[in-house]
């Protein structure tokens, strides 16, 4: 009896031990807040074909570990036998959990609009990452961004005819295509740079 109070006693010195240790550490990981600036390259590979995108955008650190920006973005597509290029602006938000290691790690996310020139045809384009700060001002992380393509579908439909001599109805199949935008989710690697 008396061996697992001791344990249970170790158990939770332990516990004080590490939430003391991890609020010392958020205490020491504050920064100051204003302004900044930060670089992006995203790049991804999915179905046969390499997707880059390069952001640079303005943004303010609301919190010492909360940034919130927009800014532009190029993005270019190859592979397939062919390649595509757009341009376009995103809005991003990105977290730093507040520890004081020499790796910190963040969430990230944005959202944007591009017009691919190309293929002359523009759609909202997402993403969602999870890294590590690297140094004090690079990060690197894994990222999954979702965008559109436009692909043909081929649909049948049926037309409905009545004959001008006899008055009998008869119905004809037809085949068509059209055009249409499909999420295109695309895993990739982030890497950033904080001005």
């Amino acid at each position: 009896m008396t061996k697992q109070l001791n344990n249970k006693m170790k158990s939770k010195v332990l516990l004080v031990f590490i939430i003391s240790i991890l609020s010392f550490n958020v205490v020491l990981a504050q920064e100051e807040k204003g302004f900044s600036t930060s670089a992006d390259v995203i790049i991804g590979y999915s179905e046969k074909t390499f997707s880059t995108i390069l952001g640079y955008d303005f943004g303010y650190k609301f919190m010492p570990d909360l940034y919130i920006g927009a800014g532009p973005m190029v993005g270019g597509s190859f592979g397939s036998g062919q390649s595509s290029f757009a341009a376009g602006a995103y809005a991003k938000v990105r977290y730093d959990i507040p520890i004081r290691f020499s790796v910190k790690p963040f969430v990230d996310g944005r959202v944007g609009y591009n017009y691919n020139i190309s293929n002359e045809a523009g759609g909202m384009i997402y993403g969602f990452g999870l890294g590590v700060g690297i140094a004090k001002n690079i990060k690197v992380g894994l990222y999954c961004f979702v965008g559109t393509k436009q692909e043909t579908e081929t649909y049948t439909y049926y037309k409905t005819h009545t004959s001008p001599y006899t008055g009998k109805v008869f119905t004809t199949k037809h085949t068509g295509t059209k055009t249409v935008d499909k999420a295109n989710f695309i895993p990739a690697l982030l890497f950033s740079v904080d001005f």
